[in-house]
């Protein structure tokens, strides 16, 4: 019989009401609800911690984060921790992992270097994706394309993204002709909405003057949250109005521009 193969695609601070299968709003995200149209959608799956590294160490163990090791960002699961992609290549299939990893215990960014459960010729991390910039690139993806004026600015379009650049691979990947006959496991972990929040300008445009009505989430003290969380929100600005509507160009086009990603990868 012949085994499955298992494409595995994942965004970064992608909040259900940002997705038009689970909300309704009118942000481009045809190809998720594409796919949830034609699958299964969870309505009651939760994200076992809202901070990153904890988040991935659940996904790609099935551990939790106490149990794993990574309690935040920028600590590794233990060594005695195994991810799918070392049950996936003991059983015999290619493991392809191409996209954020943030799981190496270091930054954001990570080190480039691939962990031996994954295919090292296809792995693509933040600091894979800092090496193909200049010096001026990597200062203005990290803090300097904030409006319609900085992305005309500077040229930036597609080819520029990481988003682009993960999505290319992906197509390379599963174009090559041994994929008929070799069962593989392809991760394809896009950053986006996440900060920077960097997408071609038309995609921007598009929500200059939108705002998000956010009903009864608009104000939440978290007192009930544990105190981890209400640290975490304090350091971050919120872009939400008294007036409860949420307005976040950037966050809102890097939504509508990963999806379109998603579309590219998963129909090469």
């Amino acid at each position: 019989m012949k085994r499955p193969n298992f494409l595995f695609i994942m965004t970064d601070t992608q909040a259900t009401n940002m997705v038009g299968c689970y909300s309704g709003k009118p942000l481009n995200t045809q190809n998720i609800d594409s796919l949830a149209a034609e699958g299964i959608r969870f309505n009651s799956a939760y994200t076992c911690s809202p901070v990153c590294t904890p988040a991935r160490a659940g996904l790609f163990t099935g551990i939790y984060a106490n149990q794993s090791g990574p309690w935040t960002n920028n600590v590794a699961p233990g060594k005695n921790i195994s991810t799918m992609g070392r049950y996936f290549k003991d059983a015999g299939y290619h493991t392809c992992y191409i996209g954020k990893w943030h799981l190496d215990g270091h930054d954001y960014f990570g080190t480039g270097e691939c962990p031996p459960e994954w295919d090292a010729d296809y792995w693509f991390d933040g600091a894979n994706y800092l090496s193909e910039l200049t010096e001026k690139e990597i200062s203005l993806w990290r803090n300097g394309l904030n409006s319609v004026e900085d992305l005309q600015a500077n040229h930036i379009d597609e080819t520029f993204t990481w988003a682009h650049r993960i999505s290319n691979r992906a197509v390379d990947f599963l174009q090559q002709p041994a994929r008929a006959d070799e069962p593989f496991l392809m991760v394809i972990s896009y950053d986006e909405p996440h900060h920077p929040f960097t997408c071609p300008v038309e995609y921007l445009e598009k929500y200059t003057d939108f705002y998000y009505e956010l009903g009864e989430k608009a104000e939440d003290d978290l007192a009930n949250k544990p105190e981890h969380h209400r640290l975490w929100a304090q350091a971050m600005p919120s872009p939400v109005g008294d007036d409860g509507l949420y307005h976040h160009p950037l966050y809102f086009a890097c939504n509508d521009f990963v999806d379109d990603q998603i579309g590219r990868s998963s129909t090469p």
